[in-house]
């Protein structure tokens, strides 16, 4: 089985985000920020 990333499949990654890709891309230019430094301190060791 060949793997295809989802962002490849347009009509998936609508119905599954709600978002078109680049929508997406646009948010998360904004949001990753925000997850690294939360991620930074937030594990799931606790």
């Amino acid at each position: 089985m060949d793997y295809v990333a989802l962002r490849e499949k347009p009509r998936q990654f609508l119905a599954l985000t709600s978002l078109h890709v680049a929508e997406f891309d646009d948010l998360l230019t904004d949001f990753a920020p925000a997850w690294e430094r939360y991620h930074r301190w937030h594990t799931l060791e606790g």
